[in-house]
């Protein structure tokens, strides 16, 4: 986030759309950027219906509040339990044009569509549910946007 590695240690680096596509990958041997599908299983794992899990948008009752950690979330972290272990994070987003926002307040990573497209799950301290976007993320800009990943062993 801003390019500062002091945000490291807390929320990670924000990736851009290519660490999907990139032959050599981000994760260590063993490990890979989760597909939709893995995300999928994880949110049918938390009690959302198949046909939720399915559609774009946001969704879940309570699958998002499960999955972000209790603390590092903006007021008023709605749902904010941490009860899957996830401990997801607030990280924020580089959008399309390049600025960074939402840190503390979103948190957003990627999920590999079919052939390798990008896609996101997102999180808002606003929301208890979780976000889908199950849409080729693309664009002229694509390149600048940047979102969390977290790495799925194999």
């Amino acid at each position: 986030y801003n390019n500062d590695p002091a945000n490291d240690v807390t929320y990670g680096k924000l990736y851009n759309n290519y660490i999907i596509t990139d032959i050599r990958g981000l994760c260590p041997l063993g490990w890979h950027v989760p597909t939709d599908c893995e995300w999928m299983y994880l949110e049918g794992s938390l009690g959302m219906s198949p046909e939720d899990q399915e559609a774009n948008g946001w969704r879940g009752t309570n699958v998002g509040g499960a999955l972000k950690i209790t603390n590092y979330w903006q007021y008023p972290n709605i749902g904010g339990t941490n009860s899957s272990g996830f401990s997801a994070k607030p990280g924020g987003a580089r959008i399309f044009n390049g600025s960074y926002l939402y840190l503390g307040g979103e948190g957003s990573w990627w999920a590999a569509l079919p052939n390798k497209l990008p896609g996101i799950r997102q999180l808002d301290s606003e929301f208890s549910t979780i976000l889908r976007n199950a849409t080729y993320v693309s664009g002229s800009n694509v390149s600048y946007r940047g979102v969390s990943v977290r790495c799925l062993k194999d």
